[in-house]
């Protein structure tokens, strides 16, 4: 299930967010996902932005976060930024 076919290691950061948590809308977007997952960036439910050089998460207070599974304590607010060629990754060559 690919819910960011978007995201990738050349393209920018790639963002979603529910407009809402209620019950009924969330509940129609998982059958809606389970039955076309593509439609989950297109759900009226979900804020999809790929190509993004940066974003922020700021809570109503403290949250905690982590990385890579590792707790890294709370924070009032995260930002991302996407940096091309930072990282030199080794993946295996496609047939």
């Amino acid at each position: 299930l690919n819910l960011a076919p978007d995201a990738d290691l050349d393209r920018g950061l790639v963002v979603a967010t529910f407009r809402s948590l209620e019950m009924v809308p969330f509940l129609g977007l998982v059958a809606s996902v389970l039955r076309r997952g593509s439609h989950f960036r297109r759900h009226r439910t979900v804020d999809y932005r790929p190509d993004l050089t940066e974003a922020t998460v700021t809570g109503h207070g403290p949250f905690p976060y982590q990385v890579d599974g590792d707790y890294l304590g709370e924070a009032e607010c995260l930002a991302f930024r996407h940096e091309p060629d930072a990282l030199t990754v080794v993946v295996p060559a496609v047939p």
